[in-house]
């Protein structure tokens, strides 16, 4: 259930990315930077180079395979968990 969240967040481009959590108030710190140096978006976290998986914005709207790799990368591979705090 918390994957298909993720994915309809990503849709929506209102997952928690740290851009999101500093528009709403909710950051702890002021550095909106993924750890790759880039600025951690939605946008963004589709395609991070540190990722190991990447999709599109079309591949979250269909919920295909790619985009279902990407969400479902946290639950299974832990190493990550600070790539993507968004889930």
């Amino acid at each position: 259930m918390a994957n298909w969240r993720t994915l309809n967040r990503m849709r929506t481009g209102v997952g928690l990315t740290k851009d999101n959590k500093k528009k709403w108030g909710l950051l702890e710190g002021t550095s909106t930077t993924c750890e790759c140096g880039m600025e951690q978006s939605m946008k963004h976290i589709l395609q991070c180079p540190i990722c190991p998986y990447s999709c599109t914005q079309d591949d979250v709207m269909n919920a295909n395979d790619n985009a279902i790799d990407v969400v479902w990368l946290k639950p299974y591979e832990p190493e990550y968990d600070n790539l993507l705090p968004f889930m």
